[in-house]
């Protein structure tokens, strides 16, 4: 297998800027994690890292490489259809559809729980445990819980065909 090389006149590159505590800038390339400076400006942090770049590439090349995929088929293929001529299949999806339910049910009362409490402030017993309870925001409102596994359940006999 020969893998063929094409070579990129030019090329784009993330940049990540960010403010530093001490009011410097640092910039970093996302895709060359170990490619930074930092800058008095976010200007400079850019014109510095250019340069970087520059001078990386004068004494290196980046090329892209397209290999041929000796794989013919997917082998999550041989799968498909292993239950077709299983007589407890159609339980099977059955229970499976009526424990998510069962799990969509509790969370509907959850979710109404939630609704009922508004903007109440939660008390600090229900956050014994929390380790980082600065980070923890509002739960959404899931308005059809059980709409979700209709897809899923349909794929699950279109698979199995």
């Amino acid at each position: 297998m020969n893998p063929t090389i094409k070579v990129s006149p030019k090329s784009t590159y993330d940049v990540s800027i960010e403010n530093q505590p001490d009011g410097t800038y640092k910039a970093t390339v996302l895709s060359l994690p170990d490619c930074h400076t930092s800058g008095n400006t976010e200007q400079e942090a850019i014109e510095k890292i250019s340069q970087i770049l520059k001078n990386r590439l004068a004494t290196s090349k980046i090329v892209t490489l397209e290999i041929d995929n000796t794989q013919a088929e997917n082998p999550w293929l041989k799968l498909a259809g292993k239950y077709k001529d299983d007589p407890q299949f159609e339980e099977m999806l059955k229970g499976i559809e009526e424990y998510r339910q069962e799990l969509d049910a509790e969370m509907e009362k959850f979710y109404q729980q939630l609704e009922t409490q508004g903007d109440a402030e939660i008390s600090s017993d229900h956050l014994s445990g929390c380790d980082n309870v600065e980070s923890m925001t509002t739960l959404p409102v899931n308005p059809t819980p059980a709409s979700r596994h209709k897809t899923v359940n349909s794929q699950s006999r279109e698979i199995q065909k």
